[in-house]
């Protein structure tokens, strides 16, 4: 059972992350990450790995694949919940906009 509520406890930080982009609330980003990122690794600690697929569609209504690939995390927790100790974002898409402006 406990591994099952690790799981969504994990699931919903996960949620949050996605939705804080998908909804362009950068301002709640931060709140998502530990202030120095830097812990050792013990109970409190999970690592995890997902996929992410960010369709954009235009103004005139055609969707297309932007990014694409793969998140692994290392979550810690923290007295306020669990918290992103370190998130590397992998492209699987070859071509990466360099003026991108919102985090992936």
């Amino acid at each position: 059972m406990e591994d099952l509520q690790l799981w969504f406890e994990i699931f919903r930080l996960q949620d949050r992350y996605l939705s804080t982009l998908d909804n362009d609330r950068l301002e709640e980003w931060p709140d998502l990450f530990t202030d120095d990122c830097v812990y050792e690794i013990d109970a409190d600690t999970v690592e995890s790995e997902s996929s992410y697929v960010v369709i954009q569609t235009r103004t005139e209504g055609d969707s297309f694949v932007f990014q694409a690939g793969r998140y692994v995390d290392r979550v810690v927790r923290t007295p306020v919940g669990w918290r992103y100790a370190s998130k590397r974002v992998i492209y699987d898409t070859s071509r990466v906009q360099t003026l991108l402006a919102t985090p992936i």
